[in-house]
């Protein structure tokens, strides 16, 4: 099963907008969003998605894992 690295970079500005997207997946923290795990497998990877299609700046990023 393919494992994904999701992470939250400097460019966030903590709008919030991935925590409802994402079926809580992801947390607003003082300065920026975090994700609720930094690894993740296929079964989660879809809502990690949405919550970085909802982001105003392309600040989450999905990395496929080797």
């Amino acid at each position: 099963m393919a494992k994904y690295k999701i992470g939250v970079t400097d460019a966030c500005i903590a709008c919030g907008a991935c925590v409802p997207a994402s079926s809580d997946k992801f947390k607003l923290e003082a300065t920026k969003a975090e994700p609720a795990a930094s690894e993740v497998d296929e079964a989660d990877v879809e809502d990690y998605k949405k919550g970085a299609e909802s982001c105003p700046v392309q600040a989450i990023t999905i990395e496929a894992m080797e």
